[in-house]
């Protein structure tokens, strides 16, 4: 299935800003492992917000 160029350009934003979210996540938690579930969580409300619209 082919992504439309909306759904294309959320994801080359969200590669974009992965690591700097996982960096400012790793800092404020010092947990490798609840950085990435802040992250996560954090992609995941922004996809979803955005393909509600």
């Amino acid at each position: 299935m082919s992504s439309s160029p909306a759904e294309s350009a959320l994801d080359a934003f969200l590669a974009s800003v992965e690591a700097r979210a996982y960096r400012s996540a790793l800092l404020t938690t010092k947990k490798s492992a609840d950085a990435l579930d802040i992250v996560q969580e954090a992609m995941l409300h922004l996809v979803q917000s955005y393909r509600a619209r």
